[in-house]
């Protein structure tokens, strides 16, 4: 059976979108996806995007850090210290 492009979802062209992007958020993403997830050195992702070095450090800094599994079971550190004075319940 041959394959005909008018029925294909995606085209040749279509890599621009993402190869080349001309919106300011989707470059920052485009970017950041390429640094983070693709662990492209900083410096390379950073010309491609047409970044300088100090001004894509600064867009990675703006990241929010993930939030290890400790820190999400942990209460902070004044109401661990309340729960912990309190007094145990005898069984």
């Amino acid at each position: 059976m041959a394959s005909s492009t008018t029925n294909q979802i995606t085209t040749p062209g279509n890599q621009n979108f993402f190869l080349s992007p001309q919106f300011p958020l989707q470059r920052q993403y485009e970017a950041l996806r390429a640094y983070l997830v693709e662990e492209e050195p900083s410096a390379d992702v950073a010309r491609r995007f047409g970044y300088s070095a100090g001004a894509f450090r600064v867009l990675c800094y703006q990241i929010p850090p993930r939030p290890s599994k400790t820190r999400l079971l942990l209460p902070p550190t004044a109401t661990r210290a309340s729960i912990l004075s309190r007094p145990r319940p005898r069984p």
